[in-house]
């Protein structure tokens, strides 16, 4: 009997054949016996699953389609985490290690091309906020972003990789493709990376503090509650460099999701109950969010998802509206 074409299957199909290549690299990478294996999540360039273990444990398999990230970044995640779990009080995943102390696992099967890279996590109890955000959790928010901040700014990695370091616009994949894409804006993405680069320039040479790890991805996505405990999760696309950039990205994707002012109001009280606010230029701030549009844009024509069109509209539609502002000259802090 011929085997389907990974390509030529449903998404179901798709997913089925992911989650035995997670069953089957938990066996054989972790020593591990999953009692059952069962989808959480599927969306970008991860699919996430839930490992019921013989021994009653629970475990998250990080199954990424493509290597976006730099190399190292795992390492990095483990060990903030670690240092996280014993130093904060915000409960966080542990990043778990292979038999030879990997943390990120090439997986293969026969039935899906390519390799797969696997993580394993701690499990999470509870689940996003992402459908009941409202001010009370926007604000609990701020506090935990605030929270790790504070332990990042005392806290140093044993080795940074040059591909974490927030000094560039396009990091996801490493390889723009904007300046080759075809759209009525023309060469807009070409000069927009200049001018968010010169505020980056300006940030980097005149720096706040000194850089430390940023989570990269903070968001209702990326928030569990279980109970009244919000937990963060999902350190893959940590960053190191400024706490303001960590935050800008938060801000920008919560005005374009949710567009509700006030969330972001009480997302800076949260923050402020635990360390001052670091968005004091909001020429910068735009600046910064304009730059999280083009690199997610970038990470979409490298991924080449469905719905790509529209979701390169979106964005470029933000761009286009920073451009045409003042607020897009760089500015010294």
């Amino acid at each position: 009997m011929q085997v389907r074409a990974f390509d030529d299957l449903s998404r179901t199909g798709r997913i089925a054949r992911l989650r035995l290549l997670a069953d089957d690299t938990l066996r054989k990478e972790f020593g591990v016996e999953p009692r059952r294996v069962s989808l959480l999540a599927s969306h970008s360039f991860n699919t996430l699953f839930r490992a019921d273990l013989s021994d009653g444990r629970r475990l998250a398999v990080r199954v990424g389609e493509v290597r976006i990230h730099a190399d190292g970044v795992e390492a990095v995640e483990a060990g903030w985490l670690d240092s996280l779990r014993a130093a904060s009080a915000l409960p966080v995943p542990a990043l778990l290690a292979d038999r030879h102390g990997h943390h990120v696992v090439a997986g293969w099967l026969s039935a899906v091309p390519g390799p797969r890279f696997c993580s394993v996590m701690s499990w999470v109890a509870g689940r996003t906020v992402r459908q009941e955000f409202d001010r009370g959790t926007a604000r609990a928010m701020g506090v935990v972003q605030a929270m790790l901040h504070d332990h990042a700014s005392s806290y140093s990695p044993q080795d940074v990789p040059p591909g974490i370091v927030a000094d560039r616009v396009v990091y996801f994949a490493d390889t723009s493709k904007l300046g080759r894409y075809q759209s009525h804006y023309g060469s807009m993405f070409v000069e927009a990376i200049d001018r968010v680069q010169a505020h980056l320039d300006a940030l980097w040479t005149a720096p706040p503090h000194r850089p430390h790890l940023l989570h990269g991805d903070l968001g209702p996505q990326n928030i569990m509650r279980w109970r009244t405990q919000l937990s963060p999760i999902d350190f893959q696309d940590l960053q190191f460099g400024f706490d303001l950039q960590d935050v800008a990205i938060t801000v920008a994707d919560l005005r374009r999701v949710y567009a509700e002012e006030s969330l972001i109001d009480a997302l800076m009280e949260g923050y402020r109950s635990v360390r001052p606010w670091p968005l004091n230029d909001e020429g910068l701030t735009r600046a910064l969010a304009a730059g999280r549009s083009l690199n997610v844009i970038n990470l979409g024509l490298n991924l080449r998802r469905p719905g790509l069109p529209e979701f390169v509209e979106q964005h470029s539609a933000l761009v286009a509206q920073w451009m045409t502002s003042l607020a897009s000259k760089p500015t010294l802090i």
